[in-house]
C-alpha cells in the first residue's frame, strides 16, 4: 500500500488514494461476519483454530450458495487472493531489484533489470510455497505471527525515517535486523506465558532501542540531504524548528485531518456489521457523525495540493 502513496503526483492524489483505500479494505468486515452468521445458522461447531478456518469452505459449499452464486463467490474469492498475492510478490521483487541487483550491478541495462525482476519474483514465490510446506500451521497462527511478530520489526524503523531528522541509514538497517531477529526467536522457541500482545511490544521495544542507538552511534545524515527531503516531504515530528515554522499550520492541518480518518475508517467498518447484525438504534445514531467525517475528508480531498514552498532556512541549507 505504501508504494501507492509514494507514487502519488501530489498530496490530494494521497488523499484520494487513502479514502479509496478506506472504502475498499472495509468490505471484508462485513463478508466475514455473514459467513460467521451463515455458520452458525448452519449449526457448525467451532473449537479450535482448524475448525474455524473450515467455516469458509462449508458455508459456500452448503445449500445455502445455488451452484451459478457459489462459483461467482468462488471466482471472487480467487481473484481477490491473486491480486493481493500478485501485488506481494511485485512488491518484494522491486525490494530486491532496486536495493540489491542496482547496487551491486549500477550500470545494469534495463534489459537485465527486467531479467533480474523475473529471477526475483520465482525466487519470492519459490521461497513462499517451501515456507508454506515446512511450517504446516493454520493461516490464523500464520497471520498472528506476520501480524504480532514480523510486523513490528519494521513498523519502528519505517515510522522514525519520516518523524526523527538525527535518524539514518544504519539505524533503519540494524532496527530491521533486531527486529526480524528477535520475531524469528519468538517464532522458533514458542514460549509459553507470553501472549501475542506482548511478543508485539518486545519485538517493537528491541527494535526501538536498535534502531536508535545505532543511529546515534553513527554518523547523521548530511543535512543537505536532510533539507532537501524536508522541502519535497515537509513532515511534522522532530525536525529543526527554523525548518518547521513554515508549515505548523499544515501540520497541525494534518493532525486534525489523521483523526477525522481514523474515526471515520473505524466506523466504516462498524456500521456494515451493525446493519447485519440488525443493530439499527446503534447505527441511527452513528450514522450521521460517519457522514459528517466522511463529508469533512471528501471537501479535504477535493482542495488543491498546498504549493512546494519550503522555510528560508530549508531553500537555504
Amino acid at each position: 500500500m505504501a508504494q501507492r502513496f509514494y507514487a502519488a503526483a501530489s498530496d490530494r492524489d494521497c488523499r484520494r488514494i487513502g479514502m479509496l483505500w478506506i472504502l475498499l479494505f472495509a468490505a471484508r468486515w462485513p463478508m466475514v461476519l455473514g459467513f460467521a452468521l451463515l455458520a452458525m445458522h448452519l449449526g457448525l461447531s467451532v473449537q479450535t483454530a482448524s475448525d474455524a478456518e473450515r467455516v469458509l469452505t462449508e458455508v459456500i459449499a452448503s445449500e445455502l450458495f445455488p451452484p451459478g452464486v457459489r462459483g461467482l463467490v468462488v471466482a471472487a474469492m480467487l481473484a481477490a487472493a491473486m491480486s493481493t498475492f500478485d501485488s506481494t510478490v511485485n512488491a518484494g521483487a522491486s525490494y530486491l531489484v532496486r536495493d540489491v541487483h542496482s547496487l551491486l550491478r549500477p550500470d545494469a541495462t534495463s534489459r537485465e533489470q527486467k531479467l533480474a525482476g523475473y529471477a526475483a519474483s520465482a525466487l519470492l514465490v519459490g521461497a513462499g510455497l517451501l515456507l508454506a510446506l515446512h511450517v504446516g500451521s493454520s493461516v490464523l497462527e500464520l497471520w498472528v505471527g506476520i501480524v504480532m511478530q514480523l510486523f513490528p520489526a519494521f513498523l519502528v524503523p519505517f515510522a522514525l525515517r519520516w518523524f526523527w531528522a538525527r535518524f539514518n541509514g544504519s539505524g533503519f538497517t540494524a532496527g530491521i535486523a533486531a527486529g526480524f531477529a528477535a520475531a524469528a526467536g519468538f517464532w522458533l522457541a514458542r514460549p509459553s506465558g507470553s501472549n501475542e500482545a506482548t511478543q508485539f511490544l518486545i519485538v517493537s521495544a528491541i527494535s526501538l532501542a536498535a534502531s536508535v542507538g545505532v543511529a546515534l552511534s553513527t554518523a547523521p545524515v548530511p543535512e543537505s540531504t536532510l533539507s532537501a527531503f524536508y522541502e519535497r516531504v515537509r513532515p511534522f515530528g522532530l525536525w529543526p524548528r527554523a525548518w518547521r515554522g513554515a508549515d505548523s499550520a499544515e501540520h497541525g492541518r494534518d493532525l486534525k485531518l489523521l483523526v477525522a480518518a481514523l474515526c471515520f475508517q473505524v466506523l466504516t467498518f462498524l456500521l456494515p456489521m451493525g446493519v447485519l447484525l440488525k443493530m439499527w438504534q446503534s447505527v441511527a445514531v452513528v450514522s450521521p457523525l460517519w457522514l459528517a467525517l466522511g463529508y469533512v475528508l471528501w471537501r479535504s480531498a477535493r482542495e488543491p495540493a498546498p504549493a512546494l514552498l519550503a522555510s528560508p532556512a530549508v531553500r537555504n541549507p
